[in-house]
């Protein structure tokens, strides 16, 4: 897709929020089924693990951000400890009610969120970011 296409970003935001979504859903289901490990903590720990790629992926390839990484990463990180904790409720509600089924809850959590952050991170996180080509 060429530079200034208007849907490159959107684009790019998913390929990258895909990616790390399944990487996120793989590691969190390893961790339950391999590792023994209660979901919301396995959870956790995905989340917290996809958090630097993501922010450097979205930060170079999606929103191709000047900003310095001391101002964009902070933002960002403010931005996912919000989604930690959101997707860490959705996470124990869906434990309780349907425990069998922690791999599906984590990829609705996880795509849940995916929507909210291109808004954020397009508003305020990158903000003034190669807005031409969005």
């Amino acid at each position: 897709m060429k530079a200034d296409h208007p849907l490159r970003r959107p684009a790019a935001f998913l390929v990258v929020g895909v990616s790390a979504t399944l990487v996120y859903t793989v590691v969190s289901s390893l961790l339950v089924s391999m590792a023994s490990m209660a979901p919301v903590p396995a959870g956790f720990i995905a989340y917290v693990a996809v958090v630097p790629p993501t922010y450097l992926a979205q930060k170079t390839l999606t929103f191709r951000a000047k900003t310095a990484h001391r101002t964009s990463f902070l933002r960002y990180a403010t931005l996912q400890l919000f989604g930690l904790a959101t997707t860490t409720l959705a996470n124990s509600l869906f434990a309780a009610v349907a425990p069998d089924f922690h791999t599906v809850f984590f990829f609705i959590s996880a795509m849940a969120a995916a929507g909210f952050n291109f808004i954020i991170m397009r508003a305020w996180v990158f903000a003034g970011a190669d807005t031409a080509n969005s």
